[in-house]
């Protein structure tokens, strides 16, 4: 649940919540922030004598009043974890790749697993299940920021092959951590405080709250060395501009000893580039991996949030292309089926419309001298993802001697209506020669 989807630009309240389910414990989920009910707190054993720096309580009371931050949500009992069969989650698995190939993907980045979870993917593509090729970022599972580095080495290490391992149809890809928490829950680390407005969706009431830092550059330096020096790219979930610049202090430390622009290092989301963070970024080699329909759901309640002059920095696609960065576009889709209806909405034609005409969801342009080309747009879902994970030379554009991976639409993307564009239909998308949809 995210408070900045909702018509009113807020969450519901304690009251509201327990006025509704005043028997049954209720937890929204927002990832990095949520919502609980007075009986969820009595079934978790919070209390007004509850002290945690992660549990928000009332400006004027100083009462709970529901709202969590991701960093107290180890303290809610919560139902344990249903399990499933490998070949259960291989069949769910190739049902939304079913749903994938509807709107033309031939391709994805699996954001964040663990090594073990590599077996899912093997396991569809021994039993002739796999018809989507799978980019596999995978998570740091140790404690890194309280290990020497020669301990950071040896975890690494013990990570295996490192990023570009494997064939055509899955392979390794970044090392990567989570930098901060969610601008869509009033968590990710900004550069400057959250604001006063921030209170109203959030629960923000410290003045000089600037979000979440998980990490310092020196802790994050060091993993980051380690993996360079193994030949791992390295990225970060990075919602807010101090989480940037963290990344980018890091990224400079570790270029000192290693090149690292041949390692394409990334930024995943970002979203608050100022002039000088995309400078550093253009002179490391970082490639931004952006999420444009974050724009479209997100972006008027970050105006209204931060103001019109801190918003020229929100996903500053013209800008950043401009100065010579790779733009790689994604969808960050996590909940729901639909397309377009999904919380993440990972239909690409609405985010590639959301690029070109810097029009959100309410209708509202904003930062219009922001907006990017079609042609500028459509290259962020095609060669300049295959370049964020080293494919350039084997996808990414229809060429001989690629991978016969395309799609046919029922619609010119570079020619037709404007508003057209979010609702373009794919006729049939092809994987490797073969069509595995045709509408």
């Amino acid at each position: 649940m995210f408070s900045t989807r909702l018509l009113e630009l807020r969450a519901p309240t304690l009251e509201e919540l327990d006025s509704v389910a005043p028997n049954n414990p209720v937890f929204l989920n927002g990832t990095f922030g949520g919502v609980i009910n007075s009986s969820a707190m009595c079934a978790s054993g919070i209390s007004e004598k509850t002290e945690h720096p992660g549990i928000l309580r009332d400006k004027e009371t100083g009462g709970l009043n529901g709202k969590l931050r991701f960093t107290a949500f180890k303290l809610l009992k919560q139902p344990l974890e249903k399990t499933f069969s490998i070949k259960n989650r291989a069949l769910a698995l190739n049902k939304m790749f079913d749903l994938y190939h509807r709107v033309g993907f031939t391709g994805v980045t699996s954001g964040l697993l663990s090594r073990k979870d590599i077996a899912l993917y093997r396991y569809m593509k021994e039993k002739r299940m796999l018809n989507m090729r799978v980019f596999i970022n995978i998570a740091v599972d140790f404690p890194f920021k309280d290990m020497p580095l020669e301990e950071i080495r040896e975890s690494v290490k013990a990570l295996g092959s490192p990023t570009g391992y494997g064939d055509e149809w899955i392979r390794i890809g970044a090392l990567k951590v989570l930098m901060d928490g969610g601008i869509l829950t009033g968590t990710a680390y900004l550069r400057e405080p959250w604001g006063h407005k921030a209170n109203k969706i959030f629960g923000v009431v410290d003045p000089t709250y600037r979000g979440i830092a998980q990490f310092s550059a020196d802790e994050f330096t060091m993993l980051c060395q380690a993996g360079a020096e193994k030949g791992w790219k390295m990225t970060a979930h990075c919602t807010g501009g101090g989480g940037v610049d963290i990344l980018l202090d890091a990224y400079e430390k570790v270029n000192r000893t290693i090149d690292v622009r041949p390692l394409r290092f990334s930024i995943i989301h970002g979203n608050f580039f100022t002039p000088e963070a995309i400078f550093r970024a253009k002179e490391l080699g970082v490639v931004a991996d952006c999420q444009p329909a974050w724009f479209y759901k997100d972006a008027d309640a970050m105006l209204y949030i931060f103001g019109s002059e801190r918003m020229r920095t929100f996903n500053p696609y013209r800008s950043l292309i401009d100065c010579g960065i790779i733009v790689s576009a994604g969808s960050d889709h996590m909940i729901k089926l639909d397309d377009k209806d999904s919380i993440n909405p990972y239909s690409p034609w609405l985010a590639m419309w959301a690029m070109v005409t810097r029009k959100t969801e309410r209708g509202t342009v904003i930062v219009p001298e922001e907006a990017i080309s079609r042609e500028e747009a459509i290259r962020c879902y095609t060669i300049n993802n295959a370049y964020s994970s080293f494919e350039e030379n084997i996808k990414g554009s229809i060429e001989p001697g690629k991978l016969a991976d395309m799609v046919i639409l029922e619609d010119d993307f570079l020619n037709c209506a404007e508003d057209r564009i979010k609702d373009i239909e794919v006729k049939m998308t092809i994987v490797g020669g073969k069509v595995v949809y045709e509408r």
